[in-house]
């Protein structure tokens, strides 16, 4: 995606002939990762450890670094001494049932004897694989390569230790290395030597597994907004997202689309509860630098890459990927809840579970950005209530109340003081009767500017209720 826009910029340049750019842009030569330095390939076994880079080829020119950015070029190149990934090990024996992976990364999913499942995704990113042929040129690659270089390899780590802290489902990734191993069969070319995250996929019946809320059903996006579609009796956790989005904030995560998510399912006396395990967690700490970075993320480009500071710029603007699913999915809550959650959340990440979190990582990056990173979480945790302040405020302004495909009545009351109450009932199947309350709200009229009403499925009713003179 973010190669049309640079293109939008600095399409002159692919029109060039090669040899005729003013500056020196040296083209991407990709080489492959550095061989272990502990052990030959043939004698690593299951508690065998390598000392290895992430990725060497960030190192660049001065020139390239004003203008891409130094981003995390050190962490990528440290050496660092990760354990060794054995698929015929790993809990009990794995086997590829899958593969798979967006436009940027390699992944496996693999399946043990027990049908737990795991994924095997490749720390390298390959951004290069979304140019169309008739757009590339050494420029087009040189940009989207050095772009990556803004994540950070061993952000996810950090992610369970202030998971836990915060009250928030989470996977429990290990950075590991991948040799060029017989058992990986057909997989063994795009995925043998290189350094992949593992961890634990979220999907059905996960119930020995605290970080998952021993749940025994859990679903993908779709299929749980199928589920509120079906069943009145059916919610989402929405103060359970809230402090997931918060964590979300905390880490500079900012690509949270609907895919990003999975759903803990727990029975409740009617229908089932949905709570949130964000996964995927590429973008922590995202961080870009450099003039084309900087342009790139105004306001009216791609303004979520403005990059993991110790001030959010524009928080509205970080959560742009994910702003439908949350004006879904957090519609319930008022601004005293917003406050409350963010409070609850600076008491519980603690200094000391911002270091320990940040301290998961290999102790060479630690050593290179460790401290820079955590100066900036407990400052961004610091103003934690400020920026949920900000972000409800954005949300409110635009409300969606969305009911099922059983039949509702959508109540709509106009109060004193400038108020308005919504109310959705759950009505008999005659729609004889009103038999339960299953969303309601009061908006201020200096917060909220539109509530959209959307009744699905049967013949609602809606009714609009005021006892408050016009004059």
């Amino acid at each position: 995606m973010m190669y049309r826009f640079l293109l939008l910029f600095f399409w002159p340049l692919l029109l060039l002939p090669s040899g005729s750019l003013a500056w020196d842009f040296p083209t991407f030569q990709p080489s492959p990762l550095a061989q272990p330095a502990t052990k030959s390939i043939e004698s690593l076994s299951l508690d065998s450890s390598v000392i290895i880079r992430a990725n060497p080829n960030f190192q660049t020119s001065q020139f390239n670094r004003w203008l891409y950015g130094e981003n995390y070029r050190a962490e990528w190149d440290a050496l660092v001494t990760l354990p060794v990934f054995n698929i015929g090990m790993e809990h009990g024996g794995l086997r590829v049932v899958q593969r798979g992976g967006g436009g940027q990364t390699l992944s496996l999913r693999l399946e043990a004897d027990d049908k737990h499942q795991y994924v095997l995704r490749s720390v390298r990113k390959f951004p290069e694989r979304n140019i169309p042929d008739n757009m590339c040129s050494p420029f087009v690659e040189e940009v989207v390569q050095n772009q990556t270089s803004a994540s950070h390899p061993f952000g996810a780590l950090t992610v369970p230790d202030l998971a836990d802290a915060a009250g928030v489902c989470h996977t429990n990734p290990q950075i590991m290395y991948v040799p060029d191993d017989p058992q990986l069969g057909e997989h063994r070319s795009t995925h043998g030597r290189s350094l992949a995250l593992y961890e634990e996929r979220p999907d059905e019946d996960w119930s020995h597994l605290k970080s998952f809320g021993y749940a025994k059903e859990i679903y993908g996006t779709e299929k749980m907004l199928e589920k509120l579609q079906e069943d009145q009796d059916n919610e989402v956790d929405q103060q359970a997202f809230l402090r997931a989005r918060l964590l979300d904030l905390l880490i500079g995560d900012w690509d949270r689309h609907e895919d990003q998510w999975r759903w803990a399912s727990f029975e409740k006396d009617k229908g089932k509860r949905f709570v949130p395990i964000p996964r995927d967690r590429d973008q922590v700490f995202y961080n870009s630098e450099g003039l084309l970075p900087t342009v790139i993320s105004w306001e009216f480009i791609l303004p979520m890459f403005q990059g993991f500071k110790e001030k959010v710029r524009n928080v509205n603007s970080l959560f742009m990927n994910a702003k439908d699913i949350d004006r879904r999915l957090l519609n319930g809550l008022k601004r005293d809840d917003w406050i409350a959650a963010a409070q609850r959340m600076q008491a519980c990440l603690t200094d000391a579970v911002i270091t320990q979190a940040i301290h998961q990582m290999p102790v060479s990056v630690v050593r290179l950005s460790g401290e820079e990173i955590i100066r900036k979480l407990r400052v961004r945790r610091d103003n934690l209530v400020h920026y949920a302040e900000t972000y409800y405020s954005f949300l409110a302004r635009t409300v969606v109340v969305i009911g099922t495909d059983k039949k509702e009545l959508f109540q709509v009351e106009r109060l004193a003081d400038q108020r308005t109450r919504v109310t959705v009932f759950k009505l008999s199947k005659k729609k004889e009767r009103v038999e339960q309350i299953i969303f309601q709200r009061t908006f201020l009229s200096d917060e909220t500017e539109e509530i959209h009403f959307f009744g699905l499925g049967d013949d609602d009713d809606f009714r609009v209720v005021s006892d408050v003179s016009r004059g």
